[in-house]
C-alpha cells in the first residue's frame, strides 16, 4: 500500500487461576563468608633481572612532537648525501668514458700543459727577458710536438722539427731563433717577442 495502515483485534481473554496448595516460602540463610586480607609479596629489586628502574622524576615537555624527518637539520643532511651521490655518479659516468676514449684525456693533458707554457712564455715576455723567452718556447714545441707525434719532447731537436713541419710554418723560426740564443746569446726586440709569442699561441693551438 506504501503508506502505513493500524490494524485492531478484539481483546483476548485471560483466566487466572489459584494453586490447590499454596507454597510457602523457605527463608535463606546468609553464608557466612570471611573476608581474607590481600597479601601483597614485595619483590626484591635485586630478583628483578632484565628491567629498567621506575623513574620517577619527569623529562622535559614540548609543545608538539615533530617528526625525525621534518626537522631542517635533517633534510638538510639528506640533501648533502643527494648532492655527494649525484656527484659520484657524475665522477664515475666521466672516469668510465674517459676510460673508453683515452684520447679524451690526452686532449686535456695538452690543452693544461699548453696553459702553462704559454704562461711561462708571457711571463718572460712582460720583464724583457729574451733567452728565457726563447728557451720557453722552445719547451712549448716540444712538449706539443713531442704528445703529437708520441715522441720523448726533450728529445725533439731542430732537425725533427724541419723535417716534419712544413717549411713555412713559424714554430721552425721560433725553434731556430731558440736553438741560437741558448747557444750564441742572442736577444729578440719586445716588439719580436709579441710577435712570436702571438704566432706560438696561435699555431700550437692549432695543434689541439
Amino acid at each position: 500500500e506504501k503508506r502505513y495502515i493500524t490494524k485492531t483485534s478484539n481483546a483476548v481473554a485471560i483466566n487466572l487461576k489459584k494453586p490447590a496448595t499454596p507454597a510457602t516460602a523457605q527463608p535463606i540463610q546468609p553464608v557466612a563468608q570471611t573476608r581474607q586480607q590481600p597479601t601483597t609479596e614485595t619483590i626484591p629489586a635485586s630478583t628483578i633481572v632484565g628491567l629498567a628502574p621506575i623513574h620517577l622524576e619527569t623529562g622535559t615537555y614540548h609543545d608538539r612532537i615533530v617528526p625525525l624527518f621534518r626537522n631542517s637539520w635533517v633534510i638538510a643532511l639528506c640533501g648533502l648525501c643527494v648532492l655527494l651521490l649525484l656527484a659520484l655518479f657524475v665522477l664515475k659516468i666521466r672516469q668510465r668514458n674517459i676510460e673508453k676514449h683515452p684520447e679524451i684525456q690526452r686532449q686535456r693533458q695538452k690543452k693544461l700543459l699548453l696553459e702553462s707554457d704559454l704562461k711561462k712564455v708571457e711571463q718572460a715576455q712582460a720583464i724583457g727577458d729574451g733567452p728565457s723567452f726563447l728557451s720557453s718556447g722552445r719547451t712549448a714545441i716540444q712538449n706539443q710536438l713531442g704528445l703529437l707525434w708520441h715522441i720523448e719532447p726533450a728529445a725533439l731537436s731542430l732537425a725533427d722539427v724541419r723535417s716534419r713541419l712544413d717549411v713555412d710554418s713559424q714554430l721552425i723560426d721560433i725553434f731556430s731563433a731558440a736553438e741560437e740564443a741558448a747557444y750564441g746569446g742572442a736577444t729578440l726586440t719586445n716588439k719580436k717577442m709579441q710577435d712570436y709569442f702571438i704566432t706560438l699561441k696561435t699555431e700550437l693551438e692549432e695543434l689541439l
